[in-house]
């Protein structure tokens, strides 16, 4: 007769863990679209400071130097024009630095977009830089400004003189 209750708990708990695994299963799907958008972007171009060292006006020749812009945007995103401003004298094509703390003592210089001189480098028609090819990829496009202090400033006073220029580009 122990059998029996013993035999009663096995047959109450299998209905129960039976009971348990009787019930069906059952799903249901729906389904997420995911998106996303990547924009033509570029980042804010970076300049070096465009130094020319000590000039001497009584050489009376020019002083040349010159520095990089790099621009970086994303993948196929094409840069039209990059332009670079006049400065102070407010005349792309007579640009002046301005001595510090007397800024009415100026030093004329020019911005080039090429090696030999000659393209002056501003903010409209053909003072534009625009054979940029290649951009994109996020990698940097590297532009060469080049820089010259004009001859003939035998009048210009001692000091440090200094001009800030904006880089502006379109894409």
């Amino acid at each position: 007769m122990r059998t029996k209750p013993l035999l009663m708990f096995c047959v109450a708990h299998a209905l129960v863990i039976c009971g348990l695994n009787i019930a069906e299963a059952a799903t249901a799907t729906n389904s997420a679209n995911n998106t996303a958008t990547v924009n033509a972007a570029c980042q804010t171009p970076t300049t070096a400071t465009l130094s020319f060292g000590n000039y001497s006006p009584l050489a009376n020749t020019t002083a040349d130097s010159t520095t990089t812009i790099n621009i970086k945007c994303t993948n196929t995103t094409s840069i039209t024009s990059v332009a670079l401003s006049s400065g102070s004298s407010g005349n792309v094509s007579a640009r002046q630095m301005q001595m510090t703390g007397a800024t009415s003592n100026k030093l004329n210089y020019q911005l080039y977009m090429d090696s030999a001189r000659t393209q002056v480098w501003g903010t409209s028609g053909s003072n534009l830089y625009t054979g940029l090819t290649g951009a994109g990829l996020n990698t940097n496009v590297t532009l060469t400004v080049y820089g010259t202090i004009l001859a003939g400033q035998q009048t210009a006073k001692p000091g440090s003189y200094s001009d800030t220029i904006t880089v502006t580009f379109t894409y």
